[in-house]
């Protein structure tokens, strides 16, 4: 994406010669594109590596534990 803004003003530079400034026109035209591509390129991730949900080691779903709540605090003293 960089190269796109100086491959215009280079172009603007060499109107006098048309088929060069042409061509650096045409060639700036997919800078975008091949950008986003090379920038997403990557492979793709392996199915130990992505896990929609973890399970806890009894098997269960961790959001499907069941937790205890703590018993009332002892209330001590009086105002």
């Amino acid at each position: 994406m960089a190269l796109r803004i100086p491959c215009l003003i280079a172009a603007t530079l060499l109107y006098q010669v048309p088929w060069l400034a042409a061509g650096i026109l045409v060639l700036s035209i997919p800078l975008p594109w091949m950008a986003v591509l090379i920038a997403n390129d990557r492979p793709p991730k392996t199915r130990e590596r992505f896990r929609p949900f973890h399970r806890a080691p009894d098997g269960e779903p961790l959001d499907a534990r069941r937790t205890r709540a703590l018993p009332p605090a002892p209330v001590t003293g009086s105002h």
